[in-house]
């Protein structure tokens, strides 16, 4: 599948499985295919923490397993 279409209009993405199509994309590529606002749940640790916070600082959330150094930065608000 075309991963852009599946993501333009998702509310949120759940990244649990390391599949190529989306392992090299940066936080801007992300940034490009989704909505405002969108929610990023990593559950596989395939977002570093400079991903996250460049994912954050365009208006997203961000959450991810293991992660509890995000939360206390206010990523997922």
């Amino acid at each position: 599948q075309d991963l852009a279409a599946c993501v333009e209009h998702a509310d949120a993405v759940v990244l649990a499985v390391p599949h190529r199509a989306y392992l090299g994309l940066s936080a801007d590529d992300w940034h490009r295919r989704v909505p405002a606002g969108c929610v990023f749940v990593d559950a596989q640790n395939l977002l570093d923490d400079d991903k996250a916070k460049a994912l954050h600082a365009a208006g997203h959330r961000v959450l991810g397993v293991g992660k509890g150094h995000w939360k206390v930065r206010g990523y997922q608000r």
